[in-house]
């Protein structure tokens, strides 16, 4: 009971902590109201899915090669951690708002002209908007993929099964719970504040576990 409550812990930091830049970009999505929430909800868990297939390449080699080796890939996550913090400390904050500024203009350019009424039509526009919801949450899951493949390499097959079944379904807890912040300005204030600045120490603090869990540390010590 414990090992699965040390599990769940870590998938859900591996989680959020691999989101948290995601929220602002899906936070626009869900103010435009040309965007119905079950789109970005439905592009969000495609584009997600597309992460977890490629970082399941980490389970593969953990086939492959001896977990203590495996275990240095927990090093991504760290030197990750280290990026967001020194350019936390350069204050340089402008990358996420350029996201969102970006993704704005170009739902503002798909939603011109978007009013047509025939059902066939309405169909295209909403498959091109799952389309660009999950082509936008994937091109921003580089951090996604360099944390989530050496957590799966540290994985046996019954834990990989629970984490991948509990971060679909963190997906739309994630959501639901961006809407909530969307509609509360007091709360995505403290969001905003305090988020980006706990996210590289939750990295590092992720990677030292999968370095002492798959025990690399001992290639060197020994």
């Amino acid at each position: 009971m414990q090992h699965i409550v040390q599990l769940l812990g870590i998938t859900i930091i591996a989680f959020i902590s691999t989101n948290i830049d995601d929220f602002f970009v899906l936070a626009a999505f869900f103010s435009d109201n040309s965007y119905n929430k079950k789109t970005v909800i439905i592009g969000q868990y495609i584009g997600i899915t597309i992460l977890i297939l490629i970082s399941c390449v980490g389970f593969i080699f953990k086939l492959l090669l001896p977990i203590q080796w495996i275990g240095i890939m927990g090093l991504l996550p760290i030197i990750i951690g280290i990026r967001h913090l020194i350019n936390h400390v350069k204050n340089k904050k402008k990358s996420i708002s350029n996201e969102i500024v970006v993704s704005e203009e170009i739902m503002e350019k798909n939603s011109e002209g978007q009013h047509e009424t025939q059902t066939n039509v309405l169909r295209r526009i909403i498959d091109s908007k799952v389309f660009f919801i999950a082509i936008v949450t994937f091109s921003n899951g580089g951090d996604n993929i360099g944390v989530y493949t050496p957590l799966f390499a540290s994985l046996n097959l019954n834990e990989l099964i629970f984490t991948v079944i509990m971060f679909l379904i963190m997906v739309a807890v994630w959501c639901y719970i961006i809407i909530f912040f969307v509609n509360n300005k007091f709360t995505g204030i403290i969001f905003r504040k305090y988020g980006n600045v706990c996210f590289p120490y939750v990295l590092i603090l992720l990677g030292i576990y999968i370095i002492l869990k798959c025990n690399t540390l001992g290639l060197f010590i020994s």
